[in-house]
């Protein structure tokens, strides 16, 4: 229940039986938590096999009560392998907080993580729902720069040099 309708009544002792009645509605503060899988960061084309990075994960409260001591967890599924990590957040009233897990580096392939949220004594409109988001761990080539490219491409722009010099000095009285 987020809100309820309070009615109030008056009545006068000194003017009789005189009474005023109101209502009013009043929201009840909780908190409203949850997960948006699509931004959590590294995206699937920026996730590297092999490197050690970090998952942020965004923890949104929609609701009007802060949400103190938070626990998020981030653990592998469907034969991923990373140990159950947990992070305890507070996520103030209407705003996003980014829960931030470190991993080592994993191999080439789809990984699939599953993020859950115990709310821990703070009252929130609905339980949230495990998410899962997966994320394609792929090879990037990080190669030098070949030192020969600078050399071909003076080369090359000598030998165009070269031929319209010659062009120009000859003339052009070939017809194509």
């Amino acid at each position: 229940m987020e809100s309820c309708l309070i009615t109030v009544q008056a009545q006068s002792e000194e003017f009789g039986s005189a009474s005023i009645s109101g209502s009013v509605t009043a929201r009840i503060a909780v908190a409203d938590l949850s997960i948006a899988t699509n931004t959590i960061t590294p995206l699937e084309s920026e996730s590297v096999a092999g490197e050690a990075g970090s998952f942020m994960i965004p923890v949104k409260n929609a609701g009007f009560l802060d949400a103190i001591g938070i626990e998020i967890t981030l653990v592998g599924t469907d034969g991923t392998e990373y140990v159950s990590k947990l992070v305890v957040l507070t996520v103030p009233a209407e705003s996003t907080v980014n829960a931030e897990f470190t991993y080592e580096g994993f191999e080439v392939g789809p990984k699939r993580f599953e993020v859950s949220i115990n709310p821990s004594g703070t009252p929130v409109a609905s339980q949230p729902e495990n998410q899962t988001f997966s994320r394609e761990f792929a090879n990037i080539a990080v190669g030098d720069e070949s030192n020969f490219v600078p050399i071909v491409v003076a080369i090359l722009g000598l030998l165009i040099l070269f031929g319209g010099y010659k062009v120009a000095r000859t003339g052009s009285k070939k017809r194509f």
